[in-house]
């Protein structure tokens, strides 16, 4: 009996809190920041700049809108919080897991909705559509498709042989690439111009999914696949995968450090004629 007592009083002390936390969120904004919309109780973001401004959300697709054109303008985030999507917990916004583009659109478009795991995450996206990712594929994921054309040559990110790439900053903001090639030489030019640093970079595998560039990507130079830019490096998940392309189209196997400071070399050389956006 103790027991299920302790069970029913946790409950009830995270319920009150969660609605003390949300409760101010009705009184001070009824509007999300990002599009003007009304702010469901299910679905709200609370974002608190380290200036200790507030801001609302209608959901995570604008919180992470928000946070993206925040870090551009130079504003940070000292607590950035939402809901789970099916629990209601308040959670950590760059803790979280989200599912992209779901049929389940209970306010902006495409849908991206909070949970407090992956498997949560993926549970809901077997059931309703649409991806699991983390924080970093999330924002990812929206500025490639927020974006038009690459932040480096101005090419269009549609184009065929495009391979999108997005550079995730730590001030928060993004910058977005057609290509590895223009990626890592708008990195270069971010750290020799500016005080940005990249914090992760995400690009496109040949077969069109997104993915987190690390230690175990491997790049194919040289090869006879359609060009984007030059030099080309085609990204590829894995070892495994880059010999499977390289068998098909030829070239040779990079690591990142390889790539990275092939394309810096190139960048110094003055090879390439574009500038990184202001924003």
């Amino acid at each position: 009996m103790n027991k299920y007592l302790y069970t029913i009083v946790l409950v009830i002390v995270v319920a009150l809190a969660a609605g003390a936390f949300w409760g101010c969120q009705r009184e001070q904004a009824e509007l999300c920041a990002m599009c003007s919309k009304e702010i469901p109780a299910r679905t709200g973001a609370r974002l608190v700049s380290t200036a200790d401004e507030t801001y609302y959300t209608c959901c995570a697709h604008c919180a992470l809108l928000l946070a993206s054109r925040a870090g551009d303008e130079g504003t940070s985030f000292r607590l950035m919080k939402t809901k789970g999507y099916e629990t209601g917990d308040v959670i950590d916004l760059p803790e979280a897991f989200f599912v992209y583009g779901s049929d389940v659109v209970p306010c902006c478009v495409p849908s991206v909705l909070a949970f407090a795991s992956r498997e949560r995450a993926e549970e809901f996206a077997r059931r309703e559509g649409g991806e699991a990712l983390d924080w970093g594929g999330a924002r990812a994921t929206l500025a490639l498709e927020a974006g038009d054309q690459c932040e480096m040559c101005s090419k269009s990110l549609d184009i065929e042989a495009a391979k999108p790439t997005a550079l995730l900053l730590a001030s928060g903001g993004d910058r977005v690439a057609c290509c590895p090639h223009c990626a890592f030489m708008l990195e270069k030019m971010l750290a020799d111009r500016t005080d940005e640093r990249v914090e992760e970079m995400w690009t496109t595998g040949e077969d069109g999914k997104l993915f987190r560039v690390g230690d175990e990507t491997r790049f194919v130079a040289d090869s006879d696949a359609p060009i984007c830019c030059t030099p080309m490096v085609v990204p590829c998940a894995s070892e495994e995968a880059a010999s499977a392309f390289i068998s098909e189209h030829g070239g040779r196997m990079l690591d990142m450090d390889e790539t990275r400071a092939l394309m810096h070399e190139h960048a110094g050389e003055g090879r390439h004629s574009g500038r990184p956006s202001s924003g």
